[in-house]
């Protein structure tokens, strides 16, 4: 796995709008966007080691709004 920081972020979506994830590089530049009901489109994660399941765990536990770090408890 690349030692590349990434940091996720979990949209809410308005009605029909579903909820979306965002993917940013260590200087919080947008890389990426998939929706949350979809991990197997987050391709730049898998690619990072990231198991589908793994995923859909991560992003249902992930607050609306906060970003947060990949392989850390914290929220920046």
């Amino acid at each position: 796995m690349d030692d590349s920081v990434l940091y996720v972020m979990k949209i809410k979506g308005v009605d029909r709008m579903p909820d979306f994830i965002q993917v940013r590089d260590e200087h919080f530049t947008l890389i990426g966007y998939f929706r949350a009901d979809k991990p197997k489109s987050a391709r730049m994660l898998l690619k990072k080691g990231y198991t589908v399941e793994a995923l859909a765990v991560l992003l249902n536990s992930l607050p609306y709004g906060h970003l947060v770090k990949l392989g850390a408890e914290k929220t920046v």
